[in-house]
């Protein structure tokens, strides 16, 4: 009989937590998804976890007893907010809730600790971000990436555990939030809504949802890839103007809208792609099975089904 090692995932519900279990489940692995929603439709043989991070207590009952080989932390949900009462309130919170669960784990079983942390963390840099710039975080979402990153680094000196963050880019597909850029577009036009995009100059990295969590599990099965910071992307830069042109021209309904500059927060960063030298180094051959207009219609075709 197998012994098949355990993978946690925590944010087992999110858009990439989601996928990621689709992905897994169907490897040697037993999956368990920790989430503090209530998840309606469940995975077959995933084991859910249903606890809230930031109970410490119950959290610690939860888990302790459970020998981890691997944990995929994909959780916290996107702010970039500014630095209000609302913003430290989201740091503090997050960063309990990603403490509470480091104390909660039994470290000594866990492998490879994989956080899914965000290109946020450059903050102000010059792209294409490589992982040795260090940029200034700008949102409270890119200070909490950062301090994840930092006590994972910490803990590897400290107690030799490994870890992986990796540093994500513009990931799009089905199962997004509504609220995210490409979504948005579509879920607009479909209604026949305008679309008015704030940032058409900037410049971003698409990967399509399938191509990401492919590279997560390569990442995950690899011995050698580990106790590093690492980009993930496609490689392939777009303009926000050309994008939301694309997916207007495809949809053929509402309304876009495109102003001459950028309307440009505090929080915006204009050129946002990655270096993928290190990527490339180590998982050598790679490319992304879907390309721009294959991934965008079917993004297209599943927004259609709640417009």
């Amino acid at each position: 009989m197998i012994n098949k090692k355990k993978v946690l995932i925590v944010g087992g519900s999110g858009f990439i937590g989601h996928h990621l279990i689709l992905k897994i489940i169907n490897l040697r692995y037993n999956v368990y998804c920790l989430s503090k929603n209530k998840i309606k439709n469940k995975i077959k043989n995933v084991i859910y976890i249903r606890q809230d991070l930031n109970n410490k207590n119950k959290l610690f009952k939860s888990i302790n007893i459970i020998k981890f080989d691997y944990v995929i932390y994909s959780a916290g949900y996107i702010q970039h907010e500014v630095f209000d009462k609302k913003g430290f309130e989201y740091i503090s919170y997050n960063i309990k809730n990603f403490n509470n669960l480091i104390e909660s784990l039994d470290l000594k079983y866990v492998k490879k600790f994989i956080n899914i942390s965000s290109s946020d963390e450059y903050g102000i840099s010059k792209a294409p971000q490589k992982e040795s710039q260090y940029g200034v975080q700008l949102t409270p979402y890119s200070i909490l990436k950062n301090y994840n990153s930092s006590l994972l680094k910490t803990l590897n000196l400290k107690y030799k555990l490994n870890y992986l963050n990796v540093f994500t880019f513009l990931v799009y597909g089905p199962g997004q939030k509504i609220d995210r850029l490409i979504p948005a577009m579509i879920s607009n036009f479909l209604n026949d809504k305008l679309f008015i995009l704030k940032n058409p100059k900037f410049n971003r990295d698409l990967l399509y949802i399938e191509d990401y969590v492919d590279l997560i599990i390569k990442l995950l099965r690899s011995k050698k890839i580990t106790n590093m910071n690492i980009n993930i992307g496609s490689g392939k830069v777009i303009n926000l103007t050309k994008l939301a042109k694309i997916i207007y021209s495809k949809i053929k309904r509402g309304n876009l809208n495109i102003p001459e500059n950028n309307i440009i927060t505090n929080s915006d960063v204009k050129d946002l792609y990655p270096n993928l030298k290190k990527l490339k180094t180590h998982i050598k051959d790679w490319k992304p099975k879907f390309n721009l207009d294959y991934g965008l219609n079917l993004t297209i075709e599943y927004y259609k089904k709640f417009k």
